[in-house]
């Protein structure tokens, strides 16, 4: 079924495979089948492909993004805009702040 569903959800159910205890991934393994007959083939495909391209590998991780549908979501195509930096009311100059010596301190 994970090679039916795309190729990433393929490698991310090889790398399921390889946790060392049994019972655990066998879990895992069951729960990422169960979200292929959710969400279908696509959507668990491409959630596969973002947690592989920043190695996460944690199938609950991947349902909780095809829940949110965080998978669907367009990446932005340019960063948010700059809010513009504004003065303090109670601000005050660097100078305000300077220490005067005056030459009669000698």
């Amino acid at each position: 079924m994970a090679v039916a569903a795309g190729e990433n959800a393929a490698a991310y159910f090889d790398r399921v495979l390889d946790n060392p205890r049994p019972m655990s991934r066998m879990r895992r393994l069951y729960r990422f089948v169960g979200l292929i007959n959710r969400y279908g083939g696509a959507p668990v495909d491409n959630a596969c492909r973002q947690a592989l391209a920043l190695d996460v590998i944690d199938v609950f991780r991947i349902a909780r993004m095809l829940e949110k549908a965080l998978d669907t979501r367009p990446p932005p195509d340019e960063p948010p805009p700059v809010a513009p930096v504004l003065r303090p009311r109670f601000a005050r100059q660097i100078d305000h702040f300077a220490v005067r010596r005056g030459d009669d301190d000698e």
